[in-house]
């Protein structure tokens, strides 16, 4: 089967096996009496708070570390005489130290570090062929530093939620193991996936969602209706910081298949010195808010919920090194979902190595495992599903809503065992201090084993049904990178970087679909009255060349031009290579001689460039279907295929503006934006003649992405027994259809969500009432263009305060708004009369009074006039506060080398939404989960709220 490998059990052993040899390699125990020892803390500036995670070293050597919870570092092994200590943290300044070293003893330096919110000499390596400092950069690059997290965060979905302007995350539903939408700047395609590519630590992962669990044979069955996230499989105490670009500007040199973004993960490496243990435990539990009426509380699923979905995590973690630098980590999480059937389990380890075997060669190994375990209970728009027959009330598909006619319904099982490995090497070698050469090599396999058993006499399906699917995606990545630095002068400099990459990706699945199974017994498809199998393989291959040149000079002015040009197996006939240009300048206005000492630090940039997204392999292809025809085998067309398919083309213009004031204690950064997407796959009816009935994609749309970023982030108060930061961003998107290129208006989503010209991408269209309110006959416009689906506007706020002896307390808080949802479930209870809000309504007209009744109530609570599948619709506009978090560093008196952290948060635990929304939460996706086109409302149950408290100790 594709996902055999070792089991969670033997990593375990192997892993605690390393854990312990190298916990041995303490590599400056052997020459303690030649040598000395270097401690000291490390505070910030102004507020005097201990600062965690910073780079320690003694400079001219290999000798560091990185400083506790408590701000406290040691360096063992020093060299005896006068040694230069340096203290680096991103978001600060450097400080320096002297320190006299003398043999067998321990000298103390302490350091003192100024926050630092413009950040231009940081190093940025996301959309940049080598790597560049901020200053150099032509593009916005978002980051989240992990350090600067007080919540403890259980995936990364949460991590990326409301952190930074123009990221969308979009959680579907309460489900475990459940995955969430991601979007950067809007959909920038109608046809493919506007999921972001993802890299960690330079490799390339899948960055859409797994396959639903969804039986694709005969029985028109369902599951769950959600997805997992692959990007879930990692493990977010093992996360260093996450770079974020977002848009072709800047993924000009990812090429084919970057044009919706790409997110970079990079993972914690080892450092120089003794082993750092790091232990955490979280414990909390998950409780969805009541939504519903005040008759009819959850809509009557109240019995089958848990209302403290207990949730548990432990991670273990060693970083050290000396002539083998090394992070290794293992991490259990297990949760019970609000839902009977649903568990969610999740085992991950990791290993990172690092080597310098020569001074001017380095190898950095990076690895992981994920082995996840989720069951789910049947959901969604589902005649099978607890939920959908649960909301009907009485009018369900199992005849009666007491308990013991619901309770059957469990009885369904479905289960997914996912496998997910990343293996990474890169070798960089610098054959001159100006000339570099990296190879990486990666690969990633990410598996999915699906089951689902309706077993004999289940209450819908008494024949009973299986289904059970091997998938499994394979990615493989080999990229070179060169760089040479060109100094041509004392204030001209030039940078040319050049390299190639490989890029496989090889989907399999097996799946059985079997019926009739046996009473009494374990079903197998061997034993079923009927069973049939399929199989199927796509393998594409993406290669590409790309070439840089940065010109910079006096450190100040800088141009940066760069081509990538691309070939695809998934490209037509005669498409040939495909090219993606950028260029942009940066400007580093503030360090011009006749700019004021007092009047703060600006860089204005400017981009331009291309991305593509690669259409899908099989979508070329003419395919034919196999039918029976007078007890013979015949083929009927079946899908048309495009021989002359293409890459979808998206261009983008940002202008840039970043500034910090009052020396340096408030930044500012504002973004423009405006992409335009050429050659967008549409469906287009084909030449009659030719028998194919299915339309054809064809590169012929246009469509259009502009908007604006604005973010402030500083220091609102700073005195030594408090420190006062908030943050404070706004992002706009406005999209619309610019062009269908003579393609006919397109459904996504049974007559609501549309692709129309001159319209957003997508927008909702149905009636509206236009006196909802009055006691009269309704008037209704028929066909109203609602608005967009997406978010047009977001605004997040966060704020951290520090207090005395490290007391630390954060909220963060997000206002979406501008779009409008559509509410399927309300539609199909409103048909059968079991519509909540209805319920005096039907009173009313049971009791002759009709005439009682708002214009609203006269369409939605009478089954004979609502219109199917066509509203309600709501503006979706909310406010949510995502996050109130507490956290207390905790004094161990007997472990003077160990410090701890108690930290307690509570997620989405209360929310502000549009007084014209019913029943629901608008922050829902739909059926499909994340791979859900048109975002609505569906027989699931919200995003739960969480309370989580998180004891974290080093040593």
């Amino acid at each position: 089967m594709p996902n055999s490998g070792p089991t969670p059990s033997w990593i375990a052993l192997l892993c605690a096996a390393v854990f312990a040899t190298l916990s041995l390699l303490d590599p400056v125990s052997s020459v303690a009496q030649q040598t000395g020892t270097i401690v000291g803390e490390i505070r910030e500036q102004g507020s005097e708070r201990p600062l965690s995670g910073v780079h320690v070293f003694v400079v001219g050597t290999r000798d560091g570390t990185v400083s506790d919870d408590s701000g406290r570092y040691r360096i063992q092994g020093v060299e005896p005489g006068d040694r230069r200590i340096r203290a680096e943290l991103l978001g600060y300044g450097v400080d320096e130290a002297l320190a006299l070293v003398e043999p067998g003893e321990t000298a103390r330096a302490d350091l003192v570090l100024v926050r630092e919110y413009l950040r231009l000499d940081e190093m940025i390596v996301t959309g940049t062929v080598a790597g560049a400092r901020a200053r150099e950069v032509v593009h916005s690059v978002d980051r989240i530093d992990l350090d600067e997290i007080l919540e403890p965060v259980a995936t990364l979905d949460q991590l990326l939620m409301s952190r930074v302007p123009g990221v969308s995350v979009q959680p579907n539903s309460g489900l475990a193991g459940s995955g969430s939408q991601i979007r950067l700047r809007g959909n920038v395609s109608i046809s493919l996936s506007n999921q972001p590519l993802v890299y960690v630590d330079g490799i390339r992962i899948r960055s859409d969602g797994y396959p639903e669990n969804l039986p694709r044979l005969g029985c028109r069955c369902r599951g769950p209706n959600d997805t997992p996230s692959p990007l879930n499989d990692l493990n977010p105490a093992d996360i260093e910081r996450v770079e974020i670009v977002k848009g072709p500007a800047a993924t000009t040199l990812y090429g084919t298949e970057a044009a919706s973004g790409v997110i970079q993960i990079f993972t914690k490496r080892g450092e120089e010195g003794p082993p750092v243990w790091n232990l955490r435990i979280d414990q909390g539990f998950d409780r969805v808010l009541e939504f519903g009426t005040e008759s009819k509380p959850f809509l009557g699923l109240d019995p089958w919920l848990d209302d403290a979905a207990w949730r548990e995590r432990y991670a273990l973690s060693v970083t050290g090194g000396g002539i083998l630098d090394y992070h290794l980590s293992t991490s259990l999480d297990r949760s019970d979902g609000v839902l009977p059937n649903d568990r969610s389990r999740r085992f991950v380890v990791r290993a990172n190595l690092d080597a310098e075997p020569h001074e001017d060669l380095s190898i950095r190994w990076s690895s992981s495992h994920a082995a996840r375990s989720i069951e789910n209970t049947a959901a969604g728009m589902n005649a099978h599903g607890l939920t959908f027959n649960v909301f009907r009330g009485d009018r369900n598909f199992v005849g009666g809503n007491s308990e013991e006619s619901i309770a059957p319904l469990l009885e369904y099982d479905i289960g997914t065992e996912i496998d997910h490995t990343l293996l990474g090497l890169s070798v960089v070698h610098a054959t001159t201090r100006s000339f570099t050469n990296r190879l990486t090599l990666g690969y990633d396999r990410a598996a999915s084993r699906m089951d689902q058993i309706r077993p004999a006499g289940f209450v819908l399906a008494p024949d009973g049904v299986l289904y059970v699917e091997d998938w499994v995606n394979e990615i493989l990545t080999a990229e070179y990178v060169g760089s040479l630095d060109l100094p041509l002068s004392g204030d001209l400099s030039t940078t040319i970087s050049w390299g190639a990459q490989n890029v496989t990706s090889t989907v399999e699945s097996d799946a059985v679909h079997a019926e009739g199974l046996p009473a009494g017994e374990a079903p197998t498809p061997g034993s079923a009255a009927f069973s049939h199998f399929t199989d199927s393989r796509v393998r594409v291959r993406n290669s590409g060349l790309f070439l840089q040149a940065l010109l910079g000079y006096r450190d100040r002015y800088f141009l940066n031009g760069g081509l990538r040009v691309d070939g695809s197996t998934a490209f037509g006939e005669g498409l040939g290579l495909q090219s993606y240009p950028r260029i942009g300048v940066s400007y580093v206005l503030s360090e011009e001689p006749f700019w004021g000492e007092g009047w703060g630090r600006i860089k204005l940039r400017a981009s331009y460039g291309h991305a593509g997204r690669a259409p899908v392999e099989v979508d070329r292809l003419r395919t034919w279907a196999e039918v029976d025809f007078g007890g013979d085998r015949a083929l009927l067309p079946d899908a048309i295929g495009n021989p002359r398919l293409g890459p979808e083309r998206t261009a983008e213009t940002e202008v840039g503006v970043e500034a910090a004031f009052f020396d340096g204690r408030i930044a500012a950064e504002l973004n423009h934006y405006d992409q335009r997407t050429t050659d967008a796959l549409l469906p287009v009816s084909p030449i009659p003649s030719l028998g194919f009935q299915e339309k054809q994609l064809t590169n012929v749309g246009e469509l259009r992405n502009r908007g604006v970023e604005i973010s402030l982030r500083g220091g609102l108060l700073r005195r030594r027994f408090i420190d006062w930061e908030a943050v404070l961003y706004l992002h706009t998107n406005h999209s619309q259809v610019t062009d269908l290129g003579g393609a006919a208006p397109l459904d996504l989503y049974s007559g609501v969500g549309w692709i129309l010209e001159d319209e957003p991408v997508p927008v909702l269209r149905g009636p509206r009432i236009l006196n909802p309110h009055e006691i009269a006959e309704p008037v209704i416009e028929e066909d109203h263009l609602w608005g967009p689906n997406l978010p047009t506007r977001t605004v997040g706020f966060h704020s951290t305060i520090q207090l005395p002896r490290g007391v630390r307390f954060h909220l963060r808080a997000e206002h979406v708004g501008g779009h409008y949802i559509y509410d399927n479930i309300s539609n199909s209870l409103a048909r059968r009369e079991v519509l909540a809000v209805c319920e005096d309504a039907y009173r009313l007209r049971a009791s002759g009074h009709s005439e009682r009744l708002t214009a609203w109530e006269r369409v939605w609570c009478d089954a004979d006039r609502v219109p199917t599948n066509a509203g309600p619709f709501y503006p979706a506009d909310f406010l949510r506060l995502r996050e109130l978090t507490l956290e207390v560093p905790v004094p161990w008196a007997f472990l003077s080398e160990s410090s701890s952290i108690l930290t307690v948060s509570a997620r989405n635990f209360w929310t502000w939404k549009n007084d014209d929304f019913l029943l629901f939460d608008p922050e829902m996706i739909g059926s499909k989960g994340m791979h859900t086109r048109i975002r609505r409302i569906d027989a699931h149950v919200p995003p739960p709220a969480s309370l989580i408290a998180s004891f974290r100790m080093a040593h």
